[in-house]
């Protein structure tokens, strides 16, 4: 191959009939550059791939029109099966034993996949004063190796020693933990309240 061109070595016994038409002879190789270009059927060929390139479109444009537009992900129903109907609530005391901490979900039932609220509760325990000056609530699934999909946080005192905990989402079945922290002003302390969503 030379700049993309064919290249054939014309032998003399080959005769005049079989040799490649529209050629023409390097004066300084001895061979000569052979192009063959059959027009006919090459009009022919472009003519129905153009064809059928058209009627591709056609359909496609066709079948555009007539599907209805995906739902966005704000409108889709992405909610799985109800992990429970039952009533939840979660209890244990503070690793530093000042608080009895509670937790339950602010509506039943819950569902995977869908953002939801909870609701968790403090108590000092007798001969402990101090008010709990900031909450954090978090979690995971510490046999996945993952916390919350979401950034679960405490958005609102509802009084009565309750707060609630806006954005929370399990979005697989299995062992999950809820792990609660009460800051106060001489001490840190959590909770981990274990949770097992069924599928």
């Amino acid at each position: 191959m030379i700049a993309g061109t064919m290249i054939q070595v014309l032998h003399p016994a080959v005769p005049a009939s079989d040799r490649f038409s529209m050629s023409r002879v390097f004066p300084t190789t001895g061979f000569r550059q052979a192009r063959r270009v059959d027009w006919r059927r090459w009009r022919r060929g472009a003519g129905a791939g153009l064809c059928l390139a058209l009627l591709v479109l056609v359909v496609l444009g066709c079948d555009r029109g007539s599907d209805p537009a995906p739902p966005t992900v704000e409108h889709a129903d992405v909610a799985g099966p109800a992990v429970s109907s039952k009533a939840i609530l979660l209890e244990s005391v503070s690793d530093g034993g000042h608080y009895r901490i509670r937790a339950r979900p602010a509506a039943m039932p819950l569902k995977l996949n869908r953002v939801h609220d909870w609701i968790i509760g403090i108590e000092r325990l007798e001969g402990w004063s101090e008010i709990p000056t900031a909450i954090r609530f978090d979690g995971g699934m510490p046999s996945h190796g993952h916390g919350f999909v979401t950034r679960p946080r405490v958005t609102k005192n509802l009084g009565g020693g309750e707060f609630l905990v806006e954005g929370v989402k399990f979005h697989m079945p299995g062992e999950w933990v809820l792990v609660i922290t009460v800051t106060s002003k001489t001490t840190t302390e959590s909770v981990t309240l274990p949770l097992t969503i069924a599928p």
